[in-house]
């Protein structure tokens, strides 16, 4: 238990919309955090048609802390902005509702916001062991590097000061500063506020110390959509922020690009034939090497699906890309 004369007031944030799945995990492990100097928790429903909210009713007859807000926009963005205006703690933690957090989370942040003079600190994005086949198979993509591991705060084990951190802790007082999450950055608001306080000298941190588990989704359509919505989002960052996003983000939309202008110019060319053919075989056999690489250490069972959710996965982030560009 953290000793409560010597630390800050905490403002638990969180946004949601139909996540009556994961809600209740979500908020069971907020509820069971050991840094008992959280003041209140504020949860901004997206007009969920699922019952989450009557869930959130529940939970706020229960627990006195819990404040329920409207978001009408349905907009990730609008409900943190609403929650930190709304909120009255020297610090705030975001929560994503698509998670659950280790008791010590909190406690753990706001050591680490003391310790090393952090603006914003959290954890890597760890990933549920389901035994569901689905949900295991995709944190296995989204942790391998030709999946989605490039970023730093994917990596397990690392700790230090980095670029972004997922979900995020920070002191109240540099919204003051620097602002709050800009609403027309739907899906990249992390990424440019982030950017914004390291140009404002700010630093994040990083440790695996701070434990939260992200909930992959349950098919491999949702992970389509969430990939392509991913996509579109980053590239609709790109044409108007060019410093916030890193040459990763952008790997996807060269691939699936030059697929469609290879195969458009292979009707009239046999050297877009050829490097058609290669672009499509090289994929394929990297595609293959961390595909039986990842079998060989979590299970063979994996081993015929991945190389397709592999694929899926890229074209899907790709596509998005190029639809912001289509709509731009």
């Amino acid at each position: 238990m953290v000793a409560l004369n010597s630390y800050p007031t905490v403002s638990i944030i969180m946004p949601i919309r139909n996540e009556k799945n994961y809600v209740e995990q979500c908020i069971d492990s907020i509820l069971k955090q050991d840094y008992s100097n959280t003041i209140e928790i504020l949860i901004s429903d997206g007009s969920s048609n699922d019952g989450t909210f009557e869930i959130l009713q529940q939970y706020q007859s229960k627990d006195a802390r819990i404040q329920l807000l409207l978001n009408p926009k349905k907009i990730q963005t609008a409900a943190l902005n609403d929650c930190i205006k709304a909120s009255k703690g020297e610090v705030i933690a975001r929560i994503d509702a698509h998670a659950y957090y280790s008791k010590d989370y909190v406690s753990k942040c706001v050591k680490y916001l003391l310790e090393t003079g952090s603006a914003n600190v959290g954890g890597p994005c760890r990933h549920t062991r389901k035994e569901r086949y689905i949900p295991s198979l995709i944190n296995l993509i989204i942790e391998c590097p030709f999946g989605l591991g490039g970023a730093k705060f994917r990596h397990v084990n690392y700790e230090g000061f980095v670029d972004s951190v997922w979900p995020g802790v920070f002191w109240r007082k540099i919204f003051g500063e620097v602002g709050l999450f800009k609403e027309e950055f739907v899906r990249t608001e992390d990424m440019e506020f982030n950017r914004r306080l390291r140009d404002r000298g700010y630093k994040i941190f990083l440790t695996p110390e701070i434990k939260a588990y992200y909930s992959a989704r349950n098919t491999l359509r949702e992970f389509f959509y969430q990939n392509f919505n991913n996509g579109y989002g980053v590239m609709q960052t790109l044409m108007v922020a060019r410093k916030i996003t890193a040459i990763r983000h952008f790997i996807p939309f060269i691939f699936v690009f030059s697929l469609i202008v290879l195969g458009a110019l292979s009707f009239f060319s046999s050297i877009a034939r050829f490097l058609l053919v290669f672009e499509l075989g090289f994929y394929f056999l990297v595609d293959l090497f961390f595909s039986i690489q990842i079998s060989l250490k979590n299970g063979l069972k994996y081993i015929l699906v991945l190389p397709v959710t592999f694929l899926s996965l890229h074209l899907s982030y790709g596509l998005g890309s190029i639809w912001a560009i289509f709509r731009k």
